[in-house]
């Protein structure tokens, strides 16, 4: 009896060591662990497919989409920044010419988000194929307005000159906030007037006669120059035809609008149909000239 307790009381110390060294060994790699980063919250899926740890994370994912480093945005006014990066996605065997870098900045205090942003912007896509352009990348930086609201009206009705040079100077302000140093941008606002949106351009030169080596057209650049801003309440057509198509088609060809209804660059906001989103071929040739695009010879496999 005496031989079965001391045996029994034995393995009962064996195990109580054995379990304590097995807890120490535990905590410490819990700690190096903790240390390396590796016990960190797992991340989520957001709506353009990237991995981000907010809360804001539909379940939906595109190819070819990452989170791109926030540090050039420290102290620059915006808050609760997230820059994020993908690609359009194309249909096989579309062949392209040229193409560009589509920079984007979808403010938090609007109506918009970025899975809101993203049909419009590949909608866009979509319209510059007829060109033989293709939007490369689309960066978005997902983040709260220096200015503190997403207001940003280029002029208002009955306002005098002076007060329609304080909504521009706020424009520039902004503009020149932002780390962007790329053309164009698209922002995301709220509130930006009588109408769906609009975009800083040149307007020296005459409809298609485009010539971006002009002094005129350096000297036209502003913060804001090559910048479109989009409203909240900013509409799409039954097929392919966009707010953002059409004022990035007016940054990319310096251009105005167009007379014909069936032109993107047409102004009648009621005709919004699938016939609504086409672009001439001297309206394609200039905005091939832009320096915001490159040449590429691509053609998109299956």
């Amino acid at each position: 009896m005496k031989s079965i307790l001391i045996i029994f009381l034995l393995v009962f110390s064996f195990s109580s060591q054995a379990n304590f060294l097995s807890n120490i060994g535990n905590g410490l790699k819990d700690f190096f662990s903790f240390l390396s980063g590796n016990n960190r919250t797992p991340q989520q899926t957001h709506p353009l497919g990237m991995q981000t740890n907010n809360d804001f994370c539909p379940d939906q994912v595109a190819p070819q989409s990452g989170i791109i480093d926030n540090s050039e945005w420290e102290g620059t006014g915006f808050t609760n920044v997230e820059n994020f990066e993908y690609s359009p996605e194309y249909d096989r065997n579309q062949h392209f010419t040229h193409e560009f870098d589509l920079n984007t900045i979808v403010l938090k205090d609007s109506n918009w988000n970025p899975e809101k942003a993203r049909k419009q912007i590949d909608r866009a896509a979509r319209v510059f194929e007829q060109c033989g352009i293709k939007i490369n990348k689309v960066k978005m930086t997902f983040a709260n307005s220096p200015t503190g609201d997403a207001d940003f009206p280029r002029s208002s009705e009955g306002s005098s000159s002076m007060e329609q040079n304080a909504l521009r100077n706020r424009v520039d302000q902004f503009a020149s906030a932002s780390p962007i140093q790329e053309r164009p941008v698209v922002v995301f606002a709220e509130n930006t007037g009588n109408n769906f949106g609009y975009a800083n351009f040149s307007s020296t030169f005459s409809n298609n006669q485009r010539d971006f080596n002009d002094p005129r057209y350096e000297g036209s650049l502003t913060p804001s120059y090559n910048y479109s801003f989009i409203s909240g309440n900013a509409r799409m057509g039954n097929n392919w035809y966009s707010t953002v198509a059409h004022e990035v088609a007016h940054l990319l060809c310096q251009c105005g609008h167009s007379d014909n209804e069936t032109n993107l660059l047409n102004t009648n906001t009621r005709v919004l149909s699938g016939d609504r989103e086409r672009l001439s071929q001297s309206q394609c040739e200039v905005m091939k000239r832009s320096p915001m695009l490159r040449r590429t010879n691509s053609v998109m496999g299956p």
